[in-house]
C-alpha cells in the first residue's frame, strides 16, 4: 500500500514538520525510540498519520535521580511531590511553582 509513496529526502524534528505543514500529514519515523511501553515506542520506517496538533500547560518537575515529568495543569489526578528529607506536601500544581523550594524531590502521583 505505502510502496508507492514516493518520501522526501529531507527529514525534521516533529515540531518543524507540525509548524510548517498543514495537517492532516502522512509521516515515516526516520530514527526510532524504544520504551518499554508499547504505546510510546516509534520503530524506524513506521508510517504514521499526523491528524491535529493540541496545546498543553505543563509545569516541568525534576526528581531526585534526574528523571524528568512534565504535568499538564490542569491534571485531573492529584500529583505529590515530596523532598526527600522533610514533610512538606503540595496539592496542586500552583503549591508547587508558588513554593521556592530546592533540593532534591520525589515525584509520586495517584488517581484521585
Amino acid at each position: 500500500m505505502f510502496q508507492d509513496i514516493v518520501w522526501s529526502a529531507k527529514s525534521c524534528t516533529l515540531k518543524t514538520f507540525v509548524d510548517n505543514f498543514t495537517l492532516p500529514q502522512l509521516v515515516k519515523v526516520e530514527d526510532g525510540f524504544y520504551s518499554e511501553d508499547d504505546a510510546k515506542t516509534l520503530s524506524a520506517e513506521q508510517i504514521l498519520t499526523l491528524h491535529v496538533t493540541k496545546r498543553t500547560d505543563k509545569v516541568l518537575v525534576k526528581a531526585a535521580e534526574g528523571t524528568q515529568y512534565f504535568i499538564p495543569l490542569a491534571c485531573p489526578s492529584k500529583v505529590e511531590i515530596l523532598p526527600r528529607i522533610c514533610d512538606d506536601r503540595y496539592y496542586s500544581v500552583e503549591d508547587i511553582v508558588d513554593a521556592s523550594i530546592s533540593g532534591d524531590f520525589k515525584f509520586h502521583s495517584c488517581h484521585s
